[in-house]
């Protein structure tokens, strides 16, 4: 699973944080020798090596906050710990796990400290599930060297020592710093024996002590107790609290508690997942909001609603159902157009689902299911879940084969569920508790692969309340995004009429009356006399051109072969007897199948029948050189990434060579012509009708933006820190006439086309004063200094090169707006000024 460029931005800063880390962990080390060495006591400042590299990562910009919240294991010994703020839906347990990779560890202990047993079931699944992204990472991280553990099975020092050992353990089996009593972790257990080997007596336990001093111990005796906690101590575990939030809850004395729970377990490191973190307790190190994840198409906004005030909740369900048929439709055609498959799935909230609870006053789970089958729905497309039915099961909500489009439901799925499938919020309980909604709105935000339909309909999520006024529901909704993490997305909740919470961005006075026109890609078309050009379309104007014959089979090296195997054991209670079974990884049939490679290889190669040519003539190569069918099948794996890999990079570089050349005869164009038809050139509207947002931009406290073609400019109009500095930066600059951040949210939809299917949408534009020529126009797409050199990155460069000289350089061109373009991508306000110099020395400023 590939991160998103939010993800890789939070794990480039997290492994500038581990480095500094080592470094003054390094030099803190090194300081306190000397003055042991002098006799001298070390400084409090000097043992705080998680403070020093909390202040170098402030100094080098990559944290806004000075104040770092230390912490200390039961020995006395600093911990560093770090905070990755995260919204819902927003891969907390793959960023995790990508931490973990990024530590570089590949044996130790890490225990994941999960909030419910809901949680802690799915994160289970993920973990002991080889093919799972989640496992992956942590495989790729040890070299498949990885063992998972719940509470109470054995655990050996040969597992700490050959392997990374991830244990999940609940939060209720964690926080227990008043009351240990009786909690398993704390018992002499035989299962644990072997980390206190007694070949030495009491003396290896006066070893031990003297190294872990903070160790449990017997009253009487003096002996170390053989616990589990006693060995997480020892040990010195990498903590992950996934949903720290849950843990440290909203009481100050709890928080504390948890806390100091967590640093009696002697972690060397602490690594948060909050969606709402607390700045008192959290060292907040990354800060991902709502249009970071809108900008992935992680979530599916705006959030549309339906409430009405006094209806009966008969009408509500009514026309949420009309809401799923019209949806229904809409995924029905987009699998017909893309071989996409979406299931729109309802997920109704009610009052009560236990048997006995059945009035006639609250709403019950079996109330709705009734009234769903009088209105004609298939029974089997209906589920209960609550905690005393459990009609979900195992049932895989994704797979075609499965009918479930309605689940009805209390506080069962309100964590631990993930179905992007899920659309369809109904509120039918009474209940006025803020969290009621806070705890469901994450349901239904979760976009399907976590890329957009480019239907409206699919691309949004719904919410319908019964017996609420508008302006209620609209309260909660917003509460509850922001609850989630998702601040920044609080207009993205408009109504069911289509209306947005109304807010409508005109333009300044000074630019009322300014055309404002943008070029587009165009291509020849094949019918001049319809339209002379049209916007550009990769499956037609680019991938038919495409030599496909002179693509060339990939020559592939040779692979050491693997020998994985899954071995189950089974023992008696008392340990004696095991029974073992061994096994390959791989129980296919060993046969070298083209097939099973074309089939794997059509996102490279659409043909079926040149792709089969192709992996036919490497699969030749691979047995001249002496590989056999048996290594071949055993790798095969790897070999289809190398071949994927490959034919990719191949067809993108004919791809661009068929652009250039298009190009360079003026079949594609990038120019603003006069004689063009107006809707082959984007013009910049009057005034856009947007949502309601937060405050305002300011270059300074108190100093508004007084630059942009439009007033007022949000803080939600922007994706980060960086780009709101990027608009501050513009709007000082004197050249500058104006400029324009393209967001999403109020109707932008500028974009620039290559010789990809994906398309450029540039983060600003601006014009730039004539010295004395034509005035300048800016294109500026800001990224973050971890995607400075990725394949994304310098893709968008070489297209906006090529669309920068085929603007400067049209043929035909008639001005409709500035002469001359630059095009860029920028890291930082530091490049942006480089950029801005450039333009200046062209106009003439």
């Amino acid at each position: 699973m590939q991160l998103k460029e939010y993800q890789q931005g939070a794990i480039a800063d997290f492994r500038q944080w581990i480095d500094a880390i080592r470094a003054a962990q390094a030099e803190s080390d090194e300081s306190s020798r000397v003055l042991h060495e002098k006799g001298l006591p070390v400084p409090d400042a000097v043992r705080d090596f998680p403070g020093t590299a909390w202040k170098s990562m402030v100094e080098a910009g990559i944290v806004p906050r000075d104040e770092h919240v230390a912490r200390h294991d039961g020995a006395g010994r600093p911990i560093p710990h770090i905070c990755l703020k995260v919204p819902t839906g927003g891969g907390k347990t793959l960023l995790g796990a990508a931490a973990i990779e990024a530590m570089e560890v590949s044996t130790g202990l890490v225990l994941w400290i999960v909030p419910s047993r809901a949680i802690f079931d799915q994160t289970k699944a993920t973990f002991w599930t080889r093919d799972h992204p989640y496992r992956k990472r942590l495989d790729r991280a040890t070299g498949g060297r990885v063992k998972v553990f719940v509470q109470g099975d054995p655990l050996t020092p040969d597992d700490i020592q050959n392997h990374l050992c991830v244990m999940l353990l609940s939060l209720a089996a964690t926080n227990w710093y008043e009351k240990q009593e009786g909690l398993r972790m704390f018992r002499d257990a035989g299962a644990y024996h072997r980390f206190f080997p007694d070949t030495q007596g009491s003396r290896s336990d006066e070893f031990r002590l003297q190294s872990d001093p903070d160790l449990a111990t017997d009253l009487a005796s003096g002996r170390i107790t053989r616990s589990l906690h006693n060995v997480i101590k020892m040990c010195r575990p990498i903590v992950v609290l996934d949903e720290a939030h849950k843990a440290y809850g909203s009481k100050k004395r709890g928080s504390e508690e948890f806390v100091n729970s967590v640093n009696r377990m002697n972690p060397r490191t602490v690594i948060e997942l909050s969606a709402t973190p607390q700045k008192s307790i959290s060292n907040i190190l990354v800060e991902i909001d709502g249009p970071q994840l809108k900008r992935e198409e992680m979530i599916k906004v705006p959030v549309e609603i339906t409430a009405e005030q006094g209806e009966d909740w008969h009408l509500t369900l009514a026309r949420a159902h009309k809401q799923l048929e019209l949806l229904d439709i809409q995924a029905r055609e987009l699998q017909q157009d893309a071989g996409r498959y979406i299931r729109p799935i309802v997920v109704v909230r009610v009052d009560r689902t236990g048997k006995k609870q059945r009035d006639g006053k609250l709403v019950h789970a079996l109330d709705v299911r009734d009234q769903l089958l009088k209105m004609g729905i298939d029974e089997r497309a209906i589920r209960i879940k609550a905690s005393d039915i459990d009609e979900l099961g195992r049932e895989d909500l994704m797979s075609p084969m499965s009918p479930v489009t309605w689940i009805i439901t209390k506080d069962a799925l309100k964590e631990g569920w993930d179905c992007s499938f899920a659309y369809i919020l109904v509120m039918l309980d009474s209940t006025t508790a803020p969290t009621a909604l806070t705890q469901m709105i994450g349901r239904v935000l979760r976009q399907p692969n976590a890329e957009l339909t480019k239907r409206p309909a699919l691309d949004r999520c719904y919410v319908f309340c019964s017996n609420t006024a508008v302006g209620e529901a609209v309260k909660k909704i917003r509460s509850g995004l922001e609850r989630e993490g998702m601040s920044g997305l609080m207009g993205e909740v408009v109504l069911s009429s289509g209306n947005l919470v109304p807010l409508t961005v005109k333009r300044r006075d000074m630019f009322a009356d300014l055309d404002v026109f943008l070029p587009k890609v165009l291509h020849k078309a094949d019918h001049p006399a319809d339209d002379e050009f049209e916007e550009l379309d990769y499956l037609k104007h680019i991938i038919p051109e495409i030599d496909w014959k002179s693509i060339e089979a990939p020559l592939l090296s040779p692979r050491l072969k693997h020998n994985s195997h899954v071995t189950k054991a089974e023992v008696d209670v008392d340990g004696m007897n095991p029974q073992y079974e061994t096994r390959g990884i791989d129980e296919g049939d060993g046969t070298v199948s083209i097939s099973w490679f074309v089939r794997r290889l059509s996102s490279a190669i659409s043909n079926p029948w040149l792709a089969a040519k192709l992996v036919q003539t490497s699969l030749a190569q691979l047995r001249d050189g002496g590989e056999s069918d048996e290594d071949i099948y055993a790798m095969r794996v790897e070999h289809l990434a190398d071949m994927r890999q490959n034919l990719i990079a191949q067809v993108e570089r004919k791809a661009e060579r068929v652009f250039q050349d298009k190009v360079a005869n003026s079949l594609i164009r990038f120019t603003l012509n006069a004689g063009m038809p107006m809707h082959r050139i984007w013009k910049e509207p009057r005034e856009i009708e947007t949502t309601e947002g937060d405050s305002g931009l300011e270059v300074r406290p108190g100093v508004p933006v007084e630059k942009s073609l439009f007033e007022p400019v949000l803080q939600s109009d922007f994706d980060s820190a960086p780009e709101r500095a990027i608009a501050c930066y513009f709007d000082e600059h004197a050249a500058l006439s104006w400029w324009h951040r393209i967001a999403a949210r109020q109707g932008g939809d500028y974009y620039l086309r290559g010789w990809k299917r994906e398309t450029i949408w540039p983060d600003f534009i601006a014009t730039v004063k004539s010295g004395g020529g034509d005035p300048v126009l800016m294109a500026v797409e800001s990224k973050g200094e971890h995607l400075r050199d990725n394949a994304d990155t310098r893709y968008k460069e070489r297209v906006m090169e090529a669309l920068e000289a085929a603007y400067n350089h049209g043929h035909m061109f008639v001005p409709l707006g500035p002469s001359r373009a630059k095009f860029d991508i920028v890291f930082s306000v530091q490049e942006l000024k480089q950029s801005l110099a450039e333009v200046e020395a062209i106009s003439g400023t």
